[in-house]
């Protein structure tokens, strides 16, 4: 179950799923790699929706020590960036775990059949390596998936920020 932050309205992935399947995003407000592909992160959102994908953002970091990932905070940020998927927030930060993630921002593609078809990053680009976010490697595999095709790369690993977890929530993978 998702709760999107602010509203606390609550979402099933059953709710979610798109025809072609489901991005789930994990992402926060305050981390420069998911500032960075921030101002793309709409439009992609847009076109996974044309193909047939709907999505989810899920922030999990620990609100207590960052503040600016609380989910008052995250619904700013959304609104900010015209996000147009729910933006909901891990507070137990299960839903992270269940996907092994370890930093933001990580993407998980699910086919209709709840199956993983990518996992990773949105594209090369972070805010020290001077070159602009597209979503390209995303894009690829939900054109990919949504062609027939496998997508040539599952999983192309992701560079950001750490997940802040929980004292004593961290996981062990």
């Amino acid at each position: 179950m998702f709760f999107e932050a602010g509203t606390r309205r609550a979402f099933r992935s059953s709710e979610l799923l798109g025809k072609t399947g489901l991005l789930v995003g994990v992402i926060c407000n305050h981390c420069p790699y998911v500032m960075h592909i921030a101002p793309t992160l709409s439009k992609v959102l847009n076109a996974l929706q044309e193909l047939g994908f709907s999505g989810v953002l899920v922030s999990a970091n620990d609100p207590i020590a960052y503040p600016q990932d609380s989910p008052e905070r995250m619904q700013e940020w959304a609104s900010q960036f015209s996000i147009s998927v729910p933006y909901a927030f891990d507070e137990d930060q299960s839903l992270v775990k269940r996907l092994f993630s370890t930093c933001t921002p990580e993407f998980t593609l699910f086919s209709a059949e709840r199956k993983a078809i990518y996992r990773g990053r949105f594209d090369e680009s972070n805010h020290k390596n001077g070159i602009q976010s597209t979503g390209c490697d995303l894009l690829q595999a939900a054109k990919d998936y949504a062609e027939g095709k496998n997508p040539e790369n599952l999983f192309l690993p992701s560079a950001g920020c750490s997940i802040k977890w929980k004292p004593g929530n961290e996981p062990e993978y």
